[in-house]
Order: structure tokens, then sequence, then C-alpha cells
């Protein structure tokens, strides 16, 4: 079966952005928010009110740096010039703006604030005319306008956005070279369409719209697009083209397409394909998780039955060879699992097999599988404050060993494990007065140590936490 790109026949508009226009009802915005928010923390037209917070206990950061950004920051992004902040760009959820912001060693200052269409939330940065990243392009999802705005740069600041369509809700958006030439094209996952949309980067601001549809032909064409919610960009099979993994989200299943080399925007499905998973996938991570010399293996983690589900990178390892996974039996997470990543956090196994930390949705946990480097797990529960929700890695304490930084809605705070290198983690506290969003590590200053930049959307602010001299 072969899957091809096809091209839409109606050109891309460019028009500025509009005006901004009244919220969604209560509950509509916190479905739609809960959708599309990375962190999966929906904000709310309410602020925060007199709340005692926790104490600080860890010594590792100054006191915060405050920045007013506007009303329910909801998503940032950023860029790096040699490893250090060069950017920050904010969705404003409720203004229907992002602002974007110049980092001057460890002081943040707006220099352009660019309207959206209705309800901007997830927002990627990168080099989409090929101008280079001193000088970023963005480009953000606007939830109920249905649309993509892209702001290009080539130097003397973000000209007016260009509009790209959607027909459908998106679940997934990122910004990936996937086909035609080496700038970065927009994937766009619509779960409702059963539809992957690739906006084809032509450069000099044209973004081709391609859907990703089976060939007419095939007894069962959906197969593997049946509601993508979630999408890997890899190279699987090492022949420089990349491929696609899918999150099938009412199926339990993850598909695969695999680019072809001998014809351009065209995509194959590999024998076995889709793979089967646990009941209600809800993410996917790659990387090494056996220490074999087959790096891409994925996690999948699954809600309604709390498992993360291994497939193990099978390919053949002959560069253009058909891509293939072998499933692994299922590890419990004990409750529904939230975020989750992937590093070494236990050095006294191959650094090759990564360990994998997530937060435990209705319980006040996160769980750290400690790797055999085989791909056999032991779990690790550590407790943490009430409402963990996204969690995120640093060397907070600059020891060379992974630490975590846990965001917490019901305390408002950032609980930070500190790793000592074998899989055993020593707790303290970063005290907020309002609900912390999107952890996100950065150098801000230069200086070589971690910091941490986050959003506070009920007191509209971005927070930097510089780490002491």
């Amino acid at each position: 079966m072969s899957y091809m790109l096809q091209r839409k026949s109606h050109p891309t508009a460019i028009t500025l952005a509009g005006p901004p226009s009244r919220p969604l009802p209560g509950i509509v915005l916190a479905l739609w928010v809960a959708l599309f928010s990375q962190s999966g923390c929906a904000p709310t037209e309410g602020k925060d009110t007199a709340f005692h917070p926790l104490t600080t206990t860890n010594q590792d950061f100054l006191a915060p740096e405050f920045t007013p950004v506007g009303n329910n920051p909801i998503a940032l992004a950023y860029t790096s010039l040699s490893g250090v902040l060069d950017k920050v760009a904010v969705s404003i959820f409720l203004e229907n703006r992002i602002t974007v912001l110049q980092n001057t060693s460890g002081t943040l200052t707006e220099i352009a604030s660019l309207n959206t269409l209705a309800y901007p939330a997830k927002l990627v940065m990168a080099d989409l005319d090929g101008s280079g990243m001193a000088s970023p392009d963005i480009a953000v999802l606007n939830g109920k306008a249905l649309a993509i705005s892209v702001y290009l740069n080539a130097g003397a600041g973000w000209d007016q956005a260009i509009t790209l369509t959607l027909t459908d809700p998106a679940a997934e958006f990122q910004a990936a070279q996937v086909v035609g030439s080496a700038l970065p094209d927009l994937v766009v996952a619509q779960p409702g369409k059963h539809q992957v949309t690739l906006f084809r980067n032509e450069g000099a601001g044209v973004f081709t719209p391609m859907e990703l549809n089976s060939d007419p032909g095939a007894a069962d064409p959906n197969t593997v697009v049946t509601t993508p919610s979630r999408i890997v960009v890899r190279d699987f099979n090492a022949d420089g083209i990349p491929d696609l993994a899918l999150l099938l989200l009412s199926t339990n299943q993850v598909g695969v397409l695999q680019g072809n080399s001998l014809t351009p925007d065209t995509f194959s499905v590999p024998a076995n394909t889709p793979y089967p998973v646990g009941v209600l996938p809800k993410q996917v991570l790659s990387g090494n998780l056996n220490g074999d010399a087959l790096v891409n293996d994925l996690a999948v983690f699954n809600a309604t039955d709390m498992t993360f589900t291994p497939l193990w990178d099978a390919w053949n390892a002959i560069p253009g060879g058909p891509i293939a996974f072998t499933p692994g039996t299922p590890s419990s997470t004990t409750a529904i699992p939230g975020m989750a990543l992937l590093a070494e956090l236990d050095k006294s196994t191959p650094a090759s097999a990564l360990e994998i930390a997530l937060v435990r949705e209705g319980d006040n946990f996160v769980t750290v599988f400690r790797n055999d480097g085989a791909g056999n797990f032991t779990p690790v529960h550590i407790k943490v404050n009430s409402g963990p929700f996204d969690v995120i890695v640093g060397d907070w304490n600059v020891d060379s060993n992974l630490d975590l930084a846990v965001a917490e809605r019901g305390t408002r705070s950032i609980s930070l494990l500190a790793g000592d290198g074998a899989g055993n983690f020593t707790s303290t506290v970063l005290g907020l007065e309002s609900l912390p969003t999107y952890p996100t590590r950065v150098d801000a200053n230069g200086d070589g140590k971690d910091d941490l930049l986050l959003l506070q959307p009920l007191n509209d602010s971005l927070v930097l936490f510089l780490h002491v001299p």
C-alpha cells in the first residue's frame, strides 16, 4: 500500500491576522485547551485569589523574575544562540496575539506584539525562511479560527501573517523537515478528519497544503491514518528520508508511514503496520530503550489501562530497508500517565538505554522507570506535592547528574527532584503564588548553568528562575 501527498489546488491566502474576538464559552474553552495545550493545563478567565504558597526550600535558584506578558499566556517557544536563551514567544490566549521578548543576560524585554486569529495556543519558532535562527520565524495554531498564522522574519522584524487554513481541528502541530527542501515544513494531525496535513515549505513564504491520503484503490485506505493524535518524525531506516509514526487514538494503535526515497513526497506502509498498543494512547516518545544498536524504539503511554507499551525497533539495519517494530510487554504506570520524558537518569546502566520519568494523574507521585540496560524496567515512585501535571529534565544542582522539575497544580509549586545518577532522587520545592505551566530548561545568562523558565497564566506573567552564581 502506498500513500501519496495530494497537493491542494487553492493557493495559500496571505492576510493580516484578524482582530480580537469574544472568548469561547467556558466549557468549550476548557475542552479545546485540554486537547491542544501542550501542558494539558486549561487557562481560565479568573485570576488567582489569595493563596498561601509553599515555602521555597531549594537553594539552587535566585528569587524569580516576573515579566508581565498579557491576559492568560498559554504556551511558549524559545530560541537559543550558542546555547544561550535569545528570544521567547508567548501565546496570549485571551488577547489573540503573540508577544515576543528579547533576552539580555536574564532580562526579558518585549520587542514585538503580533496579532493572531482567534485563540492562539501552541506555537513554534523555527527558521522557516532560511534566514537563520538569529531572526527566527514563528508559527502558531489558532484553535477557534482553525488556522495557522505564520510570521516570517528576514532580519528586520516579523512580517504580516501568512494564514494557513485548516479544515478540521488539530491535535498535533510541529515544525519538521518532511518533504521537499531542507526548510522545515508544518505538520498537523487532524484526528476528526483521519488525516495528516503537511504544509510543504517551498521557501519565500509559500506553503503548499498537502493531505496525507491513501491510495484510492487500497482495501482499507485509512488504516494508518485513523484519528492520528500525535506524530513522531524520524528517519527510522537511515535512508535520509523522514518517516512518520502516528499515534492512532480511536483504534489503540501506532501506524508507520515510510518515506519513499525513489518517489518523492510519497509514503509506503511497511508490513505488520499498524501495531497494537494499550487503550486510549495519549503520548508517544522515541529513543533507545534497550541499549542495542537500533536507537528508535517507541514508548507509548496509555490512559485507560494505565500502562506504557514499548515498541522495539526491529529495522533490518539496511539503509532504506523496511521499518519494523516488535511490541513489548506493557508496564503498569499505577495511575493514569501524564506528561513523560526519556533521559539518562541512571548512570549505573549503559548510557544508550534511557530511563522513563512520568507524572501520574490523580495522585501526587512521579514514577521513574529504572532501566537495566536491556529494556527491563523497575518503577520507583517519588512523592511530590499536590496535582503534578508536567515534568522536564535538567541539571539543576550542577553535579553532572540529571534532575527533574515537576509542575504542580494543587500547591502551585515546582518540585525539584535532584538525581544522584543512580536513579534515586531528593526533593526540594520552589514555592509560587500562582499556577506554573510550561516549565522549560534554558541558560538565560550564559553561565553554563540550567535556569528555569515558565508561565503563570493566572497572573499573566512569564517567570524566570536564574541559577545561583
